[in-house]
């Protein structure tokens, strides 16, 4: 799982996110179906979202306006192409009413 990132993945992501992003991503196929993910960061207050898909023209801007339609504000965004050819994009969200 870890032969198709770069070292910049590994200095833009915590020790914490990689175990996260592990979980998920090592008995992944290419011909999977994308992958979307969440979870609560009680230290940061928000949510991670977390998307795995092939990579895509736009994919950022499609991504930031459906979280924009389900009342939700984008705190942090972090993006990486793997070697393969997918995208990783993770979002800090935090709803609406608590800005």
């Amino acid at each position: 799982m870890w032969s198709q990132w770069t070292e910049a993945y590994f200095l833009r992501f915590t020790p914490e996110e990689i175990a996260w992003h592990t979980t998920l991503l090592a008995d992944r196929r290419p011909g999977d179906a994308p992958l979307v993910a969440v979870r609560q960061l009680t230290e940061r207050g928000g949510t991670a979202v977390l998307t795995y898909t092939p990579h895509g023209v736009h994919s950022f801007a499609r991504t930031t306006a459906v979280l924009d339609q389900m009342g939700l504000n984008v705190v942090d965004a972090r993006l990486i192409t793997s070697a393969i050819g997918f995208s990783l994009e993770t979002y800090v969200v935090l709803e609406d009413n608590a800005l």
